[in-house]
């Protein structure tokens, strides 16, 4: 009998098999490869949901290399912002990426 839970377009997936099907094999579950995400593999983002960051971001512009030590290590940039995180994180956003990415707030967007 084949296994309800293992068929269909996630086949191979981490669920357990439906009631009634066939025993669960857990080394079956676990030598599943972890899906590596990139630009160039992505699943289909057509019908996916936009959602906004709850938190504005502070940021200041600094327009000489700079480094900052973050829990990843040291990120350096050549020309950019230096950004705090809703944790209180400093993290450095090149300047090209923060201007594709952020809008000045002016206190209209959020109260």
């Amino acid at each position: 009998m084949e296994n309800p839970a293992n068929t269909g377009p996630m086949q191979g997936t981490n669920q357990p098999p439906a009631e009634g099907g066939d025993t669960a094999q857990p080394e079956k579950y676990h030598s599943i490869p972890t899906p590596i995400f990139s630009r160039d593999f992505l699943p289909d983002f057509t019908n996916a949901k936009k959602y906004r960051k709850k938190v504005l971001t502070r940021a200041i512009r600094i327009v000489y290399p700079f480094t900052v030590e973050t829990s990843e290590g040291n990120l350096h940039c050549q020309d950019g912002y230096l950004a705090i995180d809703a944790r209180g994180y400093p993290y450095p956003i090149a300047k090209e990426e923060f201007e594709k990415i952020y809008v000045e707030d002016e206190g209209k967007l959020f109260a």
